[in-house]
């Protein structure tokens, strides 16, 4: 078990790592959507931005009837995924460029909550297991589209 792990609650631990995820992943949108010309790249990125939110606001509901207060990706994080994305994208923003740039995000999240979720999954809440497992598909899925922009 991950030594972070170590004398926390693993139902609380998993809640703050999709809390964590569908947020960075929201900023990971926000920060490539101004990059996008092409209008059905766009409407793709902005439903799943609507997602990220969708399942944000019903994790902060199981947070809080956990009595765990959602904790904001760090700043330093958020200015990650920024400087991520104006690197990935200064010297080509085409909308292959940004759906790759953005497929990549969304797998590797997918993949790290994976990662958490199979880690704790057999201590945690079967419903919390169960929304973390519908985010990795969501986030998949998600990828999968953009990749029909390459």
């Amino acid at each position: 078990m991950d030594i972070l792990l170590r004398g926390k609650d693993p139902t609380e631990h998993l809640l703050c790592s999709m809390y964590r995820s569908v947020k960075m992943g929201s900023e990971n949108i926000v920060s490539l959507l101004p990059k996008v010309e092409d209008k059905f790249l766009k409407s793709e990125m902005t439903s799943g931005l609507n997602g990220y939110m969708d399942f944000s606001k019903s994790i902060e509901n199981m947070m809080h009837e956990r009595g765990v207060e959602p904790s904001e990706p760090s700043a330093l994080s958020k200015i990650g995924a920024r400087a991520g994305a104006f690197i990935n994208t200064v010297m080509n923003s085409s909308t292959s460029r940004v759906a790759k740039v953005c497929a990549l995000e969304m797998r590797s999240s997918a993949d790290r909550l994976e990662s958490t979720c199979n880690e704790v999954s057999q201590s945690c809440d079967a419903h919390v297991v169960s929304i973390c497992r519908k985010i990795i598909e969501k986030e998949r899925q998600n990828s999968e589209k953009m990749e029909a922009f390459l």
